[in-house]
C-alpha cells in the first residue's frame, strides 16, 4: 500500500475511526508525556545529571546567548 493510498483511506474514516487511529500511531497523551518528562529530569530522575551539568555550565559561565 502506498502512502497516497493510505491518506485516501484516512480520509474515508469517520470522526470515531480517526480518533482510533491517532490513538494506535500516538498512544501518549501530552499530559503522560509531560509527567514522564517531569520525572526523568526531577533532582531524582534518570536525566538529573543532565541538568546538574547544564546548571554547572551555566554558573561557570560556559553559555552564551543565541544571537
Amino acid at each position: 500500500m502506498t502512502i497516497a493510498e493510505l491518506k485516501e483511506a484516512i480520509e474515508q474514516l469517520n470522526f470515531e475511526e480517526r480518533a482510533q487511529l491517532e490513538a494506535l500511531l500516538h498512544p501518549y497523551s501530552p499530559d503522560e508525556w509531560d509527567k514522564q518528562m517531569d520525572a526523568d529530569f526531577s533532582s531524582t530522575g534518570r536525566l538529573a545529571w543532565l541538568v546538574n551539568e547544564v546548571d554547572g555550565d551555566i554558573k561557570a559561565g560556559k553559555l552564551q546567548d543565541m544571537p
